[in-house]
């Protein structure tokens, strides 16, 4: 009996229809790594759109504030005044950053725990995290999530939590027992830049106690050494170990150097937004 075809069988596809299923799965495949991509950097603009439009948005109302009249005084006014020097300015009692020329009322230890933790999740501290988020995204750096979307929102979330608990640790819990103070308190410009950056890079180490003198920062470094270490809980298992602690350690002390250089400079410039507008 001659064999007979059979249609559903089908005929092998040919060179050409070969090298178009071949393009097809290329293309597709190039989509599923661009759009993570295009995902991340969406989500990352959103952030950091949010945290500029909070920050301007403060600036705004301390310019307005500062630009309306005072009220008018009770008192009858008189043929005679009397010249009186203005008031000084006095830093918020829940303020991380003390100005030149304000001050900087006592913290009780309750001061100092709600300080802490306004500043775990502040805007400063959400900046913080986007930032260096990227960075470690941008190298595929430790901690190894990989470079996809997913890896960077894992990224991200590593970030807050050993920032926000390195700051919890160093301001709500050792600030406290220690009794030293966790703000900054600026050199101002009446000093030279070099001077200002040195002085506010050495506040990593240099702090102030509950009676204003100098004494070494200890709650900062324990604080940022406990929070390092929490990270081998959360962390990947190839981004763990003592070395990896220890990198992480000295990141966030320059994490914070560079945090006290921008406290230190940014003031000036929202001081003269002020007066500009």
């Amino acid at each position: 009996m001659a064999d007979v075809d059979d249609p559903s069988r089908g005929v092998p596809p040919d060179r050409e229809t070969i090298m178009s299923n071949h393009l097809h799965r290329s293309i597709l495949r190039s989509l599923s790594l661009v759009a993570p991509t295009l995902s991340l950097v969406t989500l990352t603009l959103s952030l950091v759109t949010l945290t500029l439009s909070a920050g301007l948005c403060r600036a705004q109302q301390m310019a307005d504030s500062s630009s309306l009249p005072d009220a008018p005084s009770s008192a009858r006014s008189t043929s005679t005044s009397v010249a009186t020097a203005p008031a000084p300015t006095t830093a918020g009692i829940h303020q991380r950053y003390v100005a030149e020329g304000q001050t900087a009322p006592g913290l009780s230890a309750g001061d100092k725990i709600l300080l802490g933790l306004s500043n775990a999740v502040s805007e400063r501290a959400v900046a913080g995290w986007v930032g260096v988020s990227l960075f470690e995204q941008g190298l595929d750096h430790s901690p190894q999530y990989g470079q996809s979307f997913k890896g960077y929102t894992q990224r991200l979330g590593a970030a807050a939590a050993r920032d926000g608990s390195q700051d919890i640790f160093s301001d709500a819990v050792l600030a406290p027992i220690l009794h030293e103070d966790p703000r900054y308190y600026q050199l101002g410009p009446g000093h030279g830049v070099v001077r200002r950056t040195l002085y506010a890079a050495t506040r990593t180490l240099i702090t102030r106690s509950d009676n204003g003198s100098a004494t070494a920062n200890v709650s900062l470094l324990g604080g940022n050494l406990a929070g390092s270490v929490l990270t081998q809980a959360y962390y990947p298992p190839n981004s763990t170990g003592f070395g990896d602690t220890m990198r992480i350690f000295g990141g966030s002390l320059g994490g914070s150097a560079f945090g006290f250089i921008v406290d230190e400079f940014l003031h000036d410039r929202v001081e003269a937004l002020q007066e500009k507008f």
